[in-house]
């Protein structure tokens, strides 16, 4: 099923949408839920095919799957499907970035970075674009320009560019997004995969929160995953469970190691931190 993302054919691209909404099994799902992703991202379905996958992805959260990634393109596709925004965004980044370095000329490498580390269709291509932006001195003007626009977003209530640009902000090595994960995080007004994507934007980003601000950020969702309400809250925990150990609070991912009302792959997670970092402190 995951093939088909090859193929642009309408009669395969309908094929796949019908499995999305509609699978014959569970097997079926995964591998349409993956094959509608790349579809998205290589321009197989128009605006009303995407809104159709997002309304799919949201049923199936609530059911209990996370086809997170599958709903935060669908909503990539219908904010910037148009390549004239993308070019405006990715503009004003880059230009906000040399504005602050002193540099006059565009550069046309530096916009075809930033695209790429934001809009890029592979999760390698974002991941080695902003790694490779981290490794220069336009790190922490692309970082600031970035949350500008975040912030921006967030103020009219429009999750689609931060989360997008949320994780590439880990990638770049920066923390001018942790006091706004934060405030994410504790927003239940926020749709919960947004929050979810803010919590795994906190593994292995620069800075610390201390244990306190952990054990705040952890303790409703693990009620809301014990009432049963949101079966899908065990990705963020999971996520939150990350970014404590990589924060380095051993004492309290051995806690969630242990404890048995936390999702299984939480306390997993939590261990096998224990067991890769056992220097930490």
């Amino acid at each position: 099923m995951s093939l088909l993302s090859v193929t642009n054919r309408p009669f395969v691209n309908r094929f796949v949408l019908e499995q999305v909404t509609n699978p014959d099994n569970e097997m079926t799902l995964r591998g349409a839920l993956l094959s509608a992703t790349y579809k998205l991202q290589r321009g197989h379905y128009a605006a009303n095919a995407a809104r159709v996958i997002e309304a799919a992805s949201a049923h199936w959260t609530h059911e209990g799957w996370n086809p997170d990634r599958l709903a935060l393109t669908a909503r990539r596709h219908l904010r910037y499907g148009d390549s004239a925004q993308v070019d405006a965004t990715v503009d004003h980044i880059a230009l906000m970035a040399q504005l602050y370095l002193g540099y006059d000329d565009q550069d046309r490498i530096l916009k075809t970075i930033i695209r790429d580390a934001i809009f890029g269709i592979d999760d390698d291509q974002r991941l080695y674009s902003a790694k490779f932006l981290a490794a220069t001195p336009f790190q922490v003007p692309v970082g600031r320009a970035l949350m500008s626009l975040i912030e921006s977003g967030l103020r009219c209530r429009d999750e689609t560019l931060a989360e997008l640009a949320l994780p590439v902000l880990t990638r770049l090595g920066v923390s001018v997004h942790r006091d706004v994960v934060r405030q994410i995080i504790t927003n239940h007004g926020y749709s919960l995969s947004f929050r979810t994507t803010a919590a795994w934007s906190l593994p292995h980003c620069s800075g610390r929160y201390p244990e306190p601000t952990w054990r705040s950020l952890l303790a409703p969702y693990v009620e809301i995953w014990q009432r049963g309400a949101a079966p899908s809250a065990a990705r963020l925990i999971q996520g939150i469970a990350y970014g404590i150990g990589t924060d380095g609070h051993t004492a309290l991912a051995v806690e969630i190691s242990q404890d048995a009302v936390m999702p299984k792959q939480a306390r997993r997670t939590a261990a096998w931190l224990l067991r890769e970092r056992p220097s930490v402190a």
